[in-house]
């Protein structure tokens, strides 16, 4: 199609590229670079599917050569394309060219074109084709098509090898090269291919006085072939090219394409290339220069062996870690105390008052081949709490794992009954504990080089029940410390989280009566509480190797109950 403008005028192609074109292109240019012949390599490519030589789509450029004003025997010059977004098989294009309309006779029109997806409307590429209708030096007569041709429709002499050369293997100055030949052969396949892609717009009538067109653009359509087979091979993704001939490619005359690398860019994975194209012979010397900007991939991903899993993410590096856990007596803080010991970490049993209870969880735990020790701390008094890092460090020298599990109460008190008093007691256990705790182990972390830290909270804090202001708030808070050091110690290799549980059956819930209870197990989805086994092996994952890169998160533990995240 044709339309005008004041100083230009425009013309117009649409096409459908097909798989069969697809593998027309690359028997034609011997590129069959997996990113686009191989649906398995595609896959696991940034693209997610075989991707369309970038190329292709240009060689329509010479679809448009009978529409340019005066006599038919304008040829290809100079060529230059940038991609900017890959083209897949089954994508409807248009290519729109910009012809300058000045009154001054020339024998050179320089013209623009874009190729757009006409799916998405993306423009997929942009550039340059210089015309010249002056016959070159070296062009011959136009060949007779149809009938029987002999030799291979291939441009390239010699079948390529796909090289596979990573963007670190490659330096400046390096180069390669091949040999390549336009046969009557090859000129049909290629207008077979441009006729296939018109077809459902009418196909084409082959040319018999312009094959200097094809020719040159056949050629330029080579520096697919050097990127995508040569240098660097399969991992590459063409960015640019620019190609300008000094003589025309001639039919059954072998030349030599070779390129260099002039420039690597190692912000960007680019490389940038020089091209030369010379008769094999020397009888003409050069006949194109080229550059080309070719983008380097990174290799697929390949999972892990079980070899390496076993050998660094199987351990869950809990064995001989030395785990601190404030209100380690009685309910939660036991079970995670004797979890632990069961994975060979050496247990720290902190209590404030329950001796009795704290001296029986160390028993257990040594009577079962762990090794654990308990330390007398109230968590709300700083001095106490040196006290207590003292002691570790002489028994163990450091602390790994600090799990925050000290609380003061859930006992329910109306607002308008609490005191500050007794709000002031829950936030000293829960959250000047945890603060207190925190700043005596972190120093200990950073010289280790890492370290864990886990703090208990619960849902009350999400869906808080009535009469329990203190507990949520105190509670409440320890969110926000959580979520602030998780940030500030992530540098360090500190991992701060949060495990917020549903309500679990210990003597901190005694006071809830039975038939409420019930009520709640009916409720919860999973039909029972959580246990202190649920809680504590919640604790442990986040203390393993399993939660590597985890921090600043919460674990909820509450068998379908809401807040749902």
């Amino acid at each position: 199609m044709r339309w005008e403008e004041p100083d230009c005028m425009r013309e117009g192609v649409e096409f459908r590229v097909t798989d069969s074109m697809v593998e027309r292109f690359a028997e034609l240019t011997g590129d069959r670079s997996s990113l686009h012949t191989n649906q398995a390599f595609a896959e696991r490519s940034a693209y997610r599917r075989k991707v369309v030589h970038g190329m292709l789509p240009v060689t329509f450029i010479t679809a448009l050569s009978p529409n340019l004003p005066g006599e038919p025997r304008w040829s290809v010059v100079k060529l230059s394309a940038r991609f900017l977004k890959p083209s897949f098989v089954n994508d409807r294009l248009s290519l729109s060219v910009t012809i300058p309309t000045s009154e001054a006779p020339s024998d050179v029109k320089e013209v623009e074109f874009a190729f757009k997806n006409l799916e998405s409307g993306a423009i997929v590429t942009t550039g340059r084709a210089t015309f010249s209708s002056q016959r070159m030096a070296g062009e011959e007569a136009a060949p007779v098509l149809g009938g029987r041709q002999t030799g291979g429709s291939c441009l390239v002499n010699d079948k390529l090898s796909e090289q596979a050369i990573q963007f670190e293997q490659i330096k400046k100055g390096q180069g390669a090269s091949f040999q390549f030949q336009v046969t009557v052969a090859s000129l049909e396949s290629f207008l077979d291919l441009i006729a296939e892609g018109l077809a459902s717009h009418g196909s084409r009538s082959a040319p018999t006085s312009n094959a200097a067109h094809e020719t040159n653009v056949m050629a330029a359509c080579l520096v697919s072939t050097f990127a995508g087979m040569c240098l660097p091979g399969k991992y590459a993704t063409l960015m640019e090219c620019s190609v300008a001939f000094a003589r025309p490619i001639r039919l059954n005359k072998t030349y030599t394409l070779t390129g260099t690398v002039q420039h690597v860019s190692r912000a960007t994975s680019v490389l940038s290339e020089t091209l030369l194209i010379q008769d094999s012979d020397n009888e003409m010397g050069v006949c194109a220069t080229g550059k080309v900007s070719v983008k380097v991939n990174e290799p697929a991903t390949v999972g892990p062996s079980m070899d390496w899993l076993r050998q660094h993410e199987f351990d869950l590096r809990l064995k001989n870690q030395v785990v601190l856990i404030t209100g380690g007596s009685r309910g939660i803080g036991e079970t995670t105390a004797k979890l632990f010991a069961l994975y060979g970490a050496k247990v720290v049993v902190n209590y404030r008052q329950s001796q009795q209870d704290a001296e029986r969880v160390v028993e257990q735990i040594t009577s079962a081949g762990g090794e654990a020790i308990a330390v007398q701390a109230d968590v709300t008094d700083r001095g106490q709490v040196r006290q207590m890092m003292t002691a570790i460090q002489a028994r163990y020298e450091t602390v790994h794992i600090l799990v925050n599990n000290a609380v003061a109460d859930a006992y329910p008190i109306p607002f308008m009954e609490l005191t500050w008093d007794h709000l002031q007691r829950d936030l000293d256990v829960t959250l000047k504990g945890a603060f207190n705790c925190c700043q005596e182990v972190l120093p200990l972390m950073q010289r280790n080089g890492g370290g864990k830290i886990i703090n208990l909270s619960s849902v009350f804090t999400d869906n808080p029940p009535p009469l329990q202001t203190k507990y949520v708030v105190s509670k409440s808070a320890l969110t926000g410390l959580t979520r602030s050091l998780a940030v500030e110690f992530a540098p360090h290799h500190i991992q701060v989280n949060l495990v917020q549980a549903s309500i679990v059956e210990t003597d901190l819930s005694k006071h809830v009566p039975k038939i409420f209870l019930s009520g709640m197990k009916h409720d919860t989805p999973m039909k029972r509480h959580a246990s202190t086994g649920d809680v504590a092996k919640a604790v442990v994952f986040l203390a393993s190797a399993l939660s590597s890169f985890t921090t600043g998160q919460r674990i909820l533990v509450t068998g379908g109950n809401p807040p749902f995240l």
